[in-house]
Protein backbone atom coordinates (compact mmCIF):
# COMPACT_ATOMS: atom_id res chain seq x y z
CA UNK A 1 0.00 0.00 0.00
CA UNK A 2 1.39 3.39 -1.06
CA UNK A 3 2.30 5.82 1.64
CA UNK A 4 1.00 9.37 1.78
CA UNK A 5 4.38 10.66 0.66
CA UNK A 6 4.24 8.48 -2.45
CA UNK A 7 0.76 9.76 -3.28
CA UNK A 8 1.97 13.34 -2.89
CA UNK A 9 4.92 12.63 -5.17
CA UNK A 10 2.67 11.15 -7.88
CA UNK A 11 0.38 14.20 -7.67
CA UNK A 12 3.34 16.51 -8.15
CA UNK A 13 4.51 14.54 -11.18
CA UNK A 14 1.00 14.70 -12.69
CA UNK A 15 0.90 18.43 -12.18
CA UNK A 16 4.30 18.83 -13.82
CA UNK A 17 3.14 16.72 -16.75
CA UNK A 18 -0.02 18.80 -17.18
CA UNK A 19 1.98 22.02 -17.14
CA UNK A 20 4.34 20.86 -19.85
CA UNK A 21 3.69 22.24 -23.41
CA UNK A 22 1.96 19.91 -25.84
CA UNK A 23 4.57 18.35 -28.05
CA UNK A 24 2.04 16.44 -30.19
CA UNK A 25 1.14 18.89 -32.95
CA UNK A 26 -0.46 18.30 -36.35
CA UNK A 27 1.24 19.76 -39.38
CA UNK A 28 -0.43 22.41 -41.54
CA UNK A 29 -0.71 19.91 -44.37
CA UNK A 30 -2.55 17.48 -42.09
CA UNK A 31 -4.99 20.17 -41.01
CA UNK A 32 -5.59 21.03 -44.67
CA UNK A 33 -6.29 17.39 -45.47
CA UNK A 34 -8.66 17.07 -42.52
CA UNK A 35 -10.58 20.18 -43.52
CA UNK A 36 -10.75 19.08 -47.15
CA UNK A 37 -12.11 15.73 -46.08
CA UNK A 38 -14.77 17.31 -43.89
CA UNK A 39 -15.75 19.56 -46.77
CA UNK A 40 -15.88 16.67 -49.23
CA UNK A 41 -18.40 14.82 -47.04
CA UNK A 42 -20.42 18.03 -46.49
CA UNK A 43 -19.62 18.12 -42.80
CA UNK A 44 -18.01 21.52 -43.15
CA UNK A 45 -18.56 24.41 -45.59
CA UNK A 46 -15.69 26.85 -45.86
CA UNK A 47 -14.23 29.24 -48.40
CA UNK A 48 -10.48 29.09 -49.05
CA UNK A 49 -8.38 32.19 -49.30
CA UNK A 50 -6.44 32.66 -52.52
CA UNK A 51 -3.22 31.29 -51.00
CA UNK A 52 -5.07 28.41 -49.34
CA UNK A 53 -3.63 29.21 -45.91
CA UNK A 54 -6.82 30.53 -44.33
CA UNK A 55 -10.52 29.79 -44.41
CA UNK A 56 -13.79 31.63 -44.07
CA UNK A 57 -17.28 30.44 -43.39
CA UNK A 58 -19.81 31.58 -45.97
CA UNK A 59 -21.56 33.78 -43.43
CA UNK A 60 -18.28 35.42 -42.51
CA UNK A 61 -17.44 35.97 -46.18
CA UNK A 62 -20.83 37.61 -46.77
CA UNK A 63 -20.25 39.84 -43.75
CA UNK A 64 -16.81 40.86 -44.98
CA UNK A 65 -18.22 41.56 -48.45
CA UNK A 66 -20.87 43.85 -46.95
CA UNK A 67 -18.28 45.59 -44.79
CA UNK A 68 -15.96 46.09 -47.75
CA UNK A 69 -18.77 47.50 -49.91
CA UNK A 70 -19.74 49.88 -47.12
CA UNK A 71 -16.11 50.96 -46.73
CA UNK A 72 -16.09 51.95 -50.41
CA UNK A 73 -19.16 54.20 -50.16
CA UNK A 74 -21.54 51.47 -51.22
CA UNK A 75 -20.00 50.57 -54.57
CA UNK A 76 -17.00 48.42 -55.49
CA UNK A 77 -15.86 46.31 -58.42
CA UNK A 78 -15.78 42.54 -58.04
CA UNK A 79 -12.10 42.51 -59.00
CA UNK A 80 -11.19 44.93 -56.23
CA UNK A 81 -13.40 43.07 -53.78
CA UNK A 82 -11.72 39.74 -54.54
CA UNK A 83 -8.28 41.31 -54.19
CA UNK A 84 -9.07 43.04 -50.89
CA UNK A 85 -10.60 39.93 -49.32
CA UNK A 86 -7.98 37.58 -50.79
CA UNK A 87 -10.72 35.32 -52.15
CA UNK A 88 -11.02 33.85 -55.63
CA UNK A 89 -12.92 36.08 -58.09
CA UNK A 90 -15.36 33.31 -59.09
CA UNK A 91 -16.35 32.80 -55.46
CA UNK A 92 -16.95 36.53 -54.97
CA UNK A 93 -18.97 36.65 -58.18
CA UNK A 94 -21.17 33.75 -57.06
CA UNK A 95 -22.04 35.26 -53.67
CA UNK A 96 -25.21 37.33 -53.26
CA UNK A 97 -25.27 38.66 -49.70
CA UNK A 98 -28.52 40.20 -48.58
CA UNK A 99 -28.87 43.99 -48.89
CA UNK A 100 -26.41 43.98 -51.80
CA UNK A 101 -27.22 44.37 -55.49
CA UNK A 102 -25.11 42.88 -58.25
CA UNK A 103 -24.57 44.78 -61.47
CA UNK A 104 -22.15 43.81 -64.25
CA UNK A 105 -18.64 43.54 -62.71
CA UNK A 106 -19.71 45.49 -59.62
CA UNK A 107 -21.74 45.28 -56.45
CA UNK A 108 -23.61 48.07 -54.67
CA UNK A 109 -25.64 48.33 -51.50
CA UNK A 110 -29.06 49.82 -50.85
CA UNK A 111 -27.56 53.00 -49.36
CA UNK A 112 -25.76 53.68 -52.63
CA UNK A 113 -28.99 53.15 -54.60
CA UNK A 114 -30.83 55.63 -52.36
CA UNK A 115 -28.00 58.12 -52.81
CA UNK A 116 -28.21 57.80 -56.59
CA UNK A 117 -31.99 58.27 -56.43
CA UNK A 118 -31.58 61.49 -54.42
CA UNK A 119 -28.97 62.78 -56.87
CA UNK A 120 -31.41 62.10 -59.70
CA UNK A 121 -34.03 64.04 -57.75
CA UNK A 122 -31.62 66.98 -57.39
CA UNK A 123 -31.00 66.92 -61.13
CA UNK A 124 -34.73 66.82 -61.88
CA UNK A 125 -35.39 69.75 -59.56
CA UNK A 126 -32.60 71.75 -61.20
CA UNK A 127 -33.25 70.96 -64.86
CA UNK A 128 -36.82 69.66 -64.90
CA UNK A 129 -35.84 66.80 -67.15
CA UNK A 130 -33.32 64.03 -67.62
CA UNK A 131 -32.80 60.90 -69.65
CA UNK A 132 -31.42 57.44 -69.07
CA UNK A 133 -28.59 58.28 -71.48
CA UNK A 134 -27.58 61.32 -69.43
CA UNK A 135 -27.77 59.38 -66.17
CA UNK A 136 -25.64 56.59 -67.64
CA UNK A 137 -22.87 59.08 -68.39
CA UNK A 138 -23.14 60.75 -64.97
CA UNK A 139 -23.21 57.62 -62.81
CA UNK A 140 -21.50 55.13 -65.14
CA UNK A 141 -24.24 52.60 -64.45
CA UNK A 142 -26.13 50.24 -66.81
CA UNK A 143 -29.28 51.63 -68.41
CA UNK A 144 -31.42 48.78 -67.10
CA UNK A 145 -30.24 49.41 -63.55
CA UNK A 146 -30.99 53.13 -63.79
CA UNK A 147 -34.41 52.40 -65.29
CA UNK A 148 -35.18 50.15 -62.32
CA UNK A 149 -34.21 52.97 -59.93
CA UNK A 150 -36.56 55.36 -61.75
CA UNK A 151 -39.38 52.84 -61.46
CA UNK A 152 -38.65 52.02 -57.82
CA UNK A 153 -38.66 55.64 -56.63
CA UNK A 154 -41.43 56.90 -58.90
CA UNK A 155 -44.24 58.42 -56.79
CA UNK A 156 -42.26 57.93 -53.57
CA UNK A 157 -39.28 60.23 -54.07
CA UNK A 158 -40.18 61.98 -57.31
CA UNK A 159 -43.03 62.13 -59.81
CA UNK A 160 -42.00 62.19 -63.45
CA UNK A 161 -43.58 61.61 -66.84
CA UNK A 162 -41.77 59.49 -69.40
CA UNK A 163 -41.73 60.34 -73.10
CA UNK A 164 -39.41 58.07 -75.03
CA UNK A 165 -36.08 58.13 -73.22
CA UNK A 166 -36.83 61.42 -71.46
CA UNK A 167 -38.26 62.01 -67.99
CA UNK A 168 -40.02 65.30 -67.17
CA UNK A 169 -41.27 66.83 -63.93
CA UNK A 170 -44.74 68.33 -63.54
CA UNK A 171 -43.25 71.82 -63.29
CA UNK A 172 -41.29 71.39 -66.50
CA UNK A 173 -44.30 69.96 -68.33
CA UNK A 174 -46.57 72.82 -67.26
CA UNK A 175 -44.03 75.37 -68.47
CA UNK A 176 -43.56 73.42 -71.71
CA UNK A 177 -47.32 73.23 -72.30
CA UNK A 178 -47.57 77.00 -71.92
CA UNK A 179 -44.69 77.50 -74.36
CA UNK A 180 -46.17 75.10 -76.92
CA UNK A 181 -49.65 76.58 -76.61
CA UNK A 182 -48.27 80.08 -77.09
CA UNK A 183 -46.26 79.05 -80.14
CA UNK A 184 -49.05 77.16 -81.90
CA UNK A 185 -51.63 79.83 -81.08
CA UNK A 186 -49.55 82.27 -83.10
CA UNK A 187 -49.18 79.93 -86.09
CA UNK A 188 -51.16 81.00 -89.18
CA UNK A 189 -49.84 78.44 -91.65
CA UNK A 190 -49.28 74.66 -91.47
CA UNK A 191 -46.08 73.64 -89.68
CA UNK A 192 -44.32 70.34 -89.16
CA UNK A 193 -43.81 69.16 -85.60
CA UNK A 194 -40.18 68.33 -86.36
CA UNK A 195 -39.42 71.95 -87.25
CA UNK A 196 -41.12 73.17 -84.08
CA UNK A 197 -39.23 70.58 -82.02
CA UNK A 198 -35.95 71.82 -83.46
CA UNK A 199 -36.84 75.46 -82.82
CA UNK A 200 -38.14 75.00 -79.27
CA UNK A 201 -35.68 72.25 -78.32
CA UNK A 202 -38.52 70.00 -77.18
CA UNK A 203 -38.87 66.31 -78.17
CA UNK A 204 -41.27 65.85 -81.07
CA UNK A 205 -43.24 63.08 -79.37
CA UNK A 206 -43.83 65.38 -76.39
CA UNK A 207 -45.04 68.18 -78.68
CA UNK A 208 -47.38 65.76 -80.43
CA UNK A 209 -48.85 64.63 -77.12
CA UNK A 210 -49.30 68.15 -75.74
CA UNK A 211 -50.78 69.58 -78.96
CA UNK A 212 -53.21 66.66 -79.18
CA UNK A 213 -54.28 67.29 -75.59
CA UNK A 214 -54.70 71.03 -76.17
CA UNK A 215 -56.85 70.41 -79.25
CA UNK A 216 -59.06 67.83 -77.53
CA UNK A 217 -59.66 70.15 -74.56
CA UNK A 218 -60.49 73.13 -76.78
CA UNK A 219 -57.48 75.21 -75.73
CA UNK A 220 -55.95 75.15 -79.21
CA UNK A 221 -57.77 75.45 -82.52
CA UNK A 222 -56.46 73.37 -85.36
CA UNK A 223 -55.79 69.82 -86.46
CA UNK A 224 -52.90 67.39 -86.41
CA UNK A 225 -52.25 65.81 -89.79
CA UNK A 226 -52.00 62.06 -89.29
CA UNK A 227 -48.99 60.47 -90.95
CA UNK A 228 -47.36 63.80 -91.77
CA UNK A 229 -46.57 65.00 -88.24
CA UNK A 230 -47.92 68.44 -89.00
CA UNK A 231 -50.30 70.97 -87.50
CA UNK A 232 -52.82 73.02 -89.47
CA UNK A 233 -54.29 76.01 -87.59
CA UNK A 234 -58.03 76.52 -87.80
CA UNK A 235 -57.62 80.02 -89.24
CA UNK A 236 -55.67 78.56 -92.16
CA UNK A 237 -58.27 75.86 -92.74
CA UNK A 238 -61.05 78.47 -92.69
CA UNK A 239 -59.21 80.71 -95.17
CA UNK A 240 -58.46 77.70 -97.36
CA UNK A 241 -62.08 76.54 -97.36
CA UNK A 242 -63.28 80.05 -98.13
CA UNK A 243 -60.90 80.40 -101.06
CA UNK A 244 -61.78 76.99 -102.52
CA UNK A 245 -65.53 77.63 -102.19
CA UNK A 246 -65.11 81.03 -103.83
CA UNK A 247 -63.13 79.57 -106.73
CA UNK A 248 -65.68 76.79 -107.19
CA UNK A 249 -68.62 79.21 -107.06
CA UNK A 250 -67.06 81.51 -109.65
CA UNK A 251 -65.80 78.85 -112.05
CA UNK A 252 -68.13 75.91 -111.49
CA UNK A 253 -65.25 73.44 -111.22
CA UNK A 254 -61.96 72.85 -109.46
CA UNK A 255 -58.98 70.66 -110.34
CA UNK A 256 -57.59 68.29 -107.75
CA UNK A 257 -53.98 69.11 -108.62
CA UNK A 258 -54.68 72.68 -107.59
CA UNK A 259 -55.70 71.48 -104.13
CA UNK A 260 -52.53 69.42 -103.84
CA UNK A 261 -50.55 72.62 -104.35
CA UNK A 262 -52.45 73.97 -101.33
CA UNK A 263 -51.09 71.05 -99.24
CA UNK A 264 -54.36 69.12 -99.23
CA UNK A 265 -53.07 65.54 -99.43
CA UNK A 266 -56.33 63.88 -100.54
CA UNK A 267 -58.29 66.33 -102.71
CA UNK A 268 -60.90 63.74 -103.70
CA UNK A 269 -61.98 63.00 -100.14
CA UNK A 270 -61.80 66.68 -99.22
CA UNK A 271 -64.04 67.80 -102.10
CA UNK A 272 -66.51 64.95 -101.67
CA UNK A 273 -66.95 66.08 -98.07
CA UNK A 274 -67.14 69.80 -98.82
CA UNK A 275 -69.14 69.53 -102.07
CA UNK A 276 -71.34 66.45 -101.75
CA UNK A 277 -73.73 67.55 -104.54
CA UNK A 278 -71.01 68.14 -107.14
CA UNK A 279 -69.91 65.67 -109.79
CA UNK A 280 -66.56 64.19 -108.86
CA UNK A 281 -64.53 62.93 -111.79
CA UNK A 282 -60.94 61.61 -111.64
CA UNK A 283 -58.86 64.73 -111.04
CA UNK A 284 -61.78 67.14 -111.37
CA UNK A 285 -64.87 68.24 -109.45
CA UNK A 286 -67.61 69.96 -111.47
CA UNK A 287 -70.80 71.76 -110.50
CA UNK A 288 -73.83 69.80 -111.74
CA UNK A 289 -75.26 73.03 -113.18
CA UNK A 290 -72.28 73.24 -115.51
CA UNK A 291 -72.86 69.64 -116.51
CA UNK A 292 -76.53 70.33 -117.23
CA UNK A 293 -75.61 73.39 -119.30
CA UNK A 294 -73.13 71.35 -121.32
CA UNK A 295 -75.71 68.65 -121.89
CA UNK A 296 -78.24 71.21 -123.15
CA UNK A 297 -75.67 72.87 -125.38
CA UNK A 298 -74.54 69.59 -126.88
CA UNK A 299 -78.14 68.43 -127.39
CA UNK A 300 -78.97 71.65 -129.24
CA UNK A 301 -75.93 71.41 -131.48
CA UNK A 302 -76.32 67.77 -132.48
CA UNK A 303 -79.86 68.44 -133.70
CA UNK A 304 -78.36 70.47 -136.54
CA UNK A 305 -75.17 68.51 -137.21
CA UNK A 306 -74.25 64.88 -137.10
CA UNK A 307 -71.06 65.39 -135.10
CA UNK A 308 -69.42 67.89 -132.73
CA UNK A 309 -65.82 68.63 -131.76
CA UNK A 310 -65.69 68.96 -127.97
Amino acid sequence: MATWDEVRELANKLKETQNQPNICKLSDRTWVDIIKHLMSVNRLKLVFSTDGRSYLTRNELDKEIRDEVEAHSGRITLTELASNLDVDFDIIESRSPCRLISIPSEVVNSSYVRRVAHEILDRLEEHGQTSIGELTVIFNLPTTFLSSIMQEYQSTLFHVHKYGEKYFTDTFLNATKAKIRGYFTGVIRPVTLSSVASKLQIPENLINSIVSSLISTGRLYGNLIAGRSGFVPKCYTYAEDTYINSFYSQNGYIEWNYLKRLNIPDPGSYLKTKLPNAMHLPGLTVNTLIVDQLKSLISGVIRDVSWIDL
